[in-house]
C-alpha cells in the first residue's frame, strides 16, 4: 500500500507540473492542503532533477542535484525515488522549489556514520544535516532519520542568514508535509542524536563577547500530516521576528512520540502568528508537549515591541504520562517590556489534555494577559489542571479568562486550576466539576469547588518567599534543560 501511495503521488506531482505554467503556481490539494497553506510555495514548471540513491554516499549526487535545480530558477524539483540515501552535511543556498520523495518510509535520507563535525564548526555554523538557507521550499512524502549513535544539531534546518552566507532578502519560508523524522537515545545518555528534527533559527556559532550580535529571522514555516520521534525538539523556531508558524491544520495534524520538548517556540517578538492545531502530543516522562515562551534565550539585538504576537492552540490532544508540563505558555517579553503594555494575544480552546502517571502539570500559565481558555477537556489524574502565575512579584498577570472548561473526568493533587498571588481580574467561569485554588487579587469566579484560598480584593499580597524560590527552581529547571 505505501508502495502503491508513493507511485499514485510520483504521478501526480509529475503530471501537474507538466501542465504548469512558466510563472510560479501552486499545486491545491496536495494531502489535503488547501491553497493557503502552499501559498508562495514554488512548485512550478521547472525542471524535475531526479536523484537515485546509490550503493554509499549520497552526498555528492544530492548536493549537485540541489545546486542544478537552485541554477535552473523557481520551480525546480528534486524528486527522489524509492529507496535509501545516505549523506553528510549538505548546503541549499535561496532553492526557490520542491524536494520530494516517494513516501513515508520508501524514501529513507539517513545520516552517515562518523561525520565530522569540525568541518562545520571550523565555518562557525552547526552541524544540522540539510541546511536550506533562503529561499522558499517545500519538502514532502520521506523519511529523515539520524541513526548513527553520533549527536547532530538538526536533520532540516531553514535559516534566513548563516555565518557563511547572507541572501539576498533575509527571508525563508518552508513547507513541510508527510515527512517522518526520526532519531534515537545516545548510548548511555539521556539526550538524543538530534536536537531538533526541524529548526527555524539563524545557523551559526555565537561569539557570547560580541553583545547583541544577531540579529532575529524572517521565517514562515507550515508543517502538516507529519511525525517526529525520539528526538530533543520535534520543531523548534527561534528568534524570530515578523513570521508565521503553521503547526498542524484541521485533519492535517502532525504525531509527536518520546521527544524532550515537541515543539518549541522561543525568543519571538512583534509581528509573529502561531498557528498549533489538530495535532497529536505523546508527552513522556519529565517532558514536555508545547512551549510558547519568549524567554530571551541568545544574544540577540535589543528591539522594541512594537506589534503583538498571535497564538492560536486549537483541536490538539495531549497524552500526557509523567510528563513535566503538558503546555508551557510564558510572556517574558510583556514582563521585560510592562511600560509599552504589549502583550501576546493567546488562545487556547477546543483541546484534550489527557493525564496520567503522576504527571506534573496540564497547563502553566506565567505572566500572560489576557489570555482565553475555552472550551478544553481534562481526563485522568495529575497534580494540577492550570496553574497561573507570574515570575516577579511586581509583574501582576492580569485579565484571563478560563471559560466552559470540562474537568469532569479528572482528579488533582492541588487543584483544577490554581491562581497564584500575582494573578488578578481573572475570569473562571462555568468550568465543569473545576476546585479552584485563588490566591489572587479580584478574580471572578463561579460554578467551582475552592480547595482553598477564596481570594481576596485590594492590595496584592505580599508574595511568599519559599514559594517564591520553588517557582524560580521550576523555571530554571525548565530552562536549562
Amino acid at each position: 500500500m505505501k508502495t502503491l501511495k508513493g507511485f499514485l503521488s510520483l504521478i501526480a506531482v509529475t503530471c501537474l507540473l507538466l501542465s504548469c505554467s512558466k510563472s510560479d503556481q501552486l499545486i491545491p490539494g496536495i494531502s489535503g492542503l488547501s491553497d493557503d497553506n502552499l501559498k508562495g510555495c514554488y512548485i512550478g514548471s521547472g525542471k524535475v532533477i531526479v536523484v537515485k540513491p546509490g550503493n554509499g554516499d549520497d552526498t555528492k549526487n544530492l548536493q549537485d542535484a540541489f545546486d542544478k535545480a537552485v541554477a535552473n530558477g523557481p520551480g525546480s524539483v528534486v524528486q527522489l525515488v524509492k529507496g535509501n540515501y545516505n549523506i553528510g552535511f549538505i548546503q541549499v543556498r535561496e532553492f526557490k522549489g520542491s524536494f520530494i520523495g516517494a513516501g513515508k518510509g520508501e524514501t529513507i535520507i539517513s545520516a552517515l556514520p562518523g561525520l565530522d563535525l569540525n568541518s562545520q564548526y571550523d565555518q562557525k555554523i552547526n552541524p544540522d544535516l540539510i541546511k536550506f538557507v533562503g529561499g522558499d521550499v517545500y519538502i514532502a512524502e520521506m523519511t529523515l532519520e539520524n541513526l548513527t549513535g553520533q549527536w547532530l544539531r538538526s536533520l532540516v534546518i531553514f535559516s534566513d542568514y548563516s555565518f557563511v552566507y547572507q541572501p539576498k532578502k533575509q527571508f525563508v519560508k518552508g513547507t513541510v508535509n508527510d515527512v517522518e523524522f526520526i532519531g534515537q537515545y545516545i548510548a548511555d545518555s539521556y539526550w538524543y542524536t538530534c536536537d531538533e528534527g526541524i529548526l527555524c533559527d539563524y545557523d551559526g556559532v555565537i561569539d557570547y563577547s560580541l553583545p547583541g550580535a544577531l540579529n532575529r529571522s524572517h521565517i514562515d514555516l507550515n508543517v502538516t500530516n507529519s511525525s517526529f520521534e525520539t528526538l530533543g525538539y520535534g520543531i523548534l523556531y527561534g528568534g524570530v521576528k515578523e513570521g508565521k508558524a503553521v503547526c498542524g491544520t484541521r485533519n492535517n495534524g502532525n504525531v509527536f512520540i518520546n521527544i524532550y520538548d515537541a515543539v518549541c517556540f522561543t525568543d519571538f517578538i512583534n509581528d509573529v502568528t502561531i498557528s498549533v492545531v489538530g495535532n497529536r502530543f505523546n508527552i513522556t516522562t519529565g517532558n514536555y508537549g508545547l512551549e510558547v515562551d519568549n524567554y530571551p534565550w541568545t544574544d540577540f539585538v535589543e528591539e522594541p515591541l512594537t506589534k503583538s504576537v498571535i497564538c492560536n492552540i486549537e483541536e490538539n490532544q495531549f497524552d500526557d504520562a509523567g510528563g513535566d508540563q503538558a503546555i508551557w505558555l510564558h510572556d517574558h517579553e510583556f514582563a521585560l517590556h510592562p511600560e509599552d503594555n504589549i502583550s501576546m494575544v493567546l488562545t487556547m480552546e477546543n483541546n484534550t489534555i489527557n493525564m496520567s502517571n503522576e504527571a506534573n502539570g496540564g497547563i502553566f500559565i506565567l505572566e500572560l494577559q489576557n489570555a482565553i481558555f475555552r472550551n478544553n477537556i481534562f481526563t485522568g489524574a495529575g497534580d494540577d489542571g492550570m496553574y497561573a502565575i507570574c515570575m516577579w512579584p511586581d509583574i501582576i498577570s492580569k485579565n484571563g479568562h478560563i471559560l466552559g472548561n470540562n474537568f469532569t473526568k479528572a482528579t488533582f493533587a492541588d487543584a483544577a486550576i490554581y491562581l497564584d498571588y500575582t494573578t488578578q481580574n481573572w475570569s473562571v467561569i462555568g468550568n465543569s466539576n473545576a476546585t479552584v485554588i485563588n490566591l489572587g487579587v479580584n478574580n471572578v469566579i463561579k460554578d467551582a469547588n475552592f480547595n482553598h484560598g477564596n481570594g481576596h480584593s485590594g492590595k496584592q499580597q505580599q508574595y511568599p518567599e519559599d514559594h517564591m524560590n520553588s517557582v524560580m527552581g521550576k523555571f530554571r529547571n525548565h530552562h536549562n534543560n
